[in-house]
C-alpha cells in the first residue's frame, strides 16, 4: 500500500502539557492508495491510512487510537480516490508506560495486551488456554476471538503463520499448562497451551498451527483439541 496522499490533521482539544496528557481528541482525513478497486477494500485502505496518520501525528511516541471512532464522511472523490474523515481520541504516554521485557521488545500494558515493538503488533497476554483453562479447536478458537474486547478494543483476529513465528524465540523460555517449556518471551503469561491456531487453512479441513517447543509450523484437523488454543492479534 502506498503511503497515504494527502491528510488532515486538527487538535479539536489538547490539555496544557501533552507530555501529562492521557488523550487528544483527532480529527484527521484519510485517503486510500489512488488505485480505484472495489467501495469496500479502498474504504478499509482509507481508514487504515487515516488511523495511522492519526498516530503519528500525535507527537507522542507509541500514541494509539483509541476503539469508538466515528467515520464522519467518506465516498470517491473527483480525481477517483477514496476519502474519510475520522473523530476520535489518540491516546498518549500513559497508556504505553507499562512494563518492559527484559530486552525492550515488549511492552506490557497491564491491561491484559501486550505490543512488540518490532513488528507493531499488539498481542493477548494470555492465551486462550491460559485464559479459560482449556484447549480450543480451530473453529471455537475463531469464536472465541471475535467476542474478544481485550484492552478495550473489539478488532482482535487470528494471526497469520508468519506473525506467530515472529513471537517465537529460541532464547526465551515461558512455561505451558502442563509445566513443559516452550519459547516465547515470559512477559507473556505461563500456562498456556502448547500451540496456537492461526488464520490459515489447508483444504476443507484443515488448518495451520505453529508449535512453540521448536517454532515449527504444521497442519491438523480443525476440530483437533489436544492441547493447543489462540493467541489474538490485533494491528494498530
Amino acid at each position: 500500500m502506498k503511503k497515504i496522499l494527502s491528510y488532515v490533521f486538527v487538535l479539536l482539544f489538547v490539555m496544557p502539557s501533552l507530555c501529562k496528557a492521557e488523550s487528544i481528541d483527532v480529527l484527521i482525513k484519510g485517503m486510500d492508495d489512488g488505485v480505484k478497486t472495489n467501495n469496500q477494500k479502498d474504504y478499509k485502505e482509507a481508514v487504515t491510512n487515516a488511523k495511522l496518520q492519526a498516530i503519528e501525528r500525535a507527537g507522542v511516541a507509541e500514541a494509539i487510537l483509541l476503539p469508538g471512532f466515528q467515520v464522519l464522511d467518506m465516498g470517491y472523490q473527483m480525481d477517483g480516490s477514496y476519502q474519510v474523515v475520522l473523530s476520535g481520541k489518540v491516546q498518549t504516554g500513559k497508556r504505553k508506560s507499562g512494563r518492559r521485557s527484559s530486552d525492550g521488545r515488549y511492552i506490557d500494558h497491564v491491561d491484559g495486551t501486550i505490543t512488540d515493538t518490532k513488528t507493531g503488533l499488539m498481542w493477548t497476554k494470555k492465551d486462550s488456554y491460559a485464559d479459560l483453562g482449556k484447549c480450543l479447536d480451530w473453529n471455537k478458537s475463531r469464536g472465541y476471538v471475535s467476542s474478544l474486547t481485550r484492552g478495550g478494543y473489539n478488532d482482535w483476529r487470528m494471526p497469520t503463520v508468519e506473525e506467530l513465528k515472529s513471537i517465537y524465540q529460541k532464547s526465551k523460555n515461558n512455561k505451558t499448562y502442563s509445566g513443559d517449556t516452550i519459547h516465547s518471551d515470559p512477559i507473556f503469561a505461563s500456562g498456556g497451551g502448547h500451540y496456537y491456531w492461526s488464520s490459515e487453512t489447508k483444504g476443507s479441513s484443515r488448518a495451520r498451527e505453529v508449535f512453540f517447543h521448536y517454532g515449527s509450523a504444521g497442519d491438523s484437523n480443525r476440530d483437533d483439541c489436544s492441547n493447543g488454543g489462540v493467541r489474538a492479534v490485533r494491528s494498530p
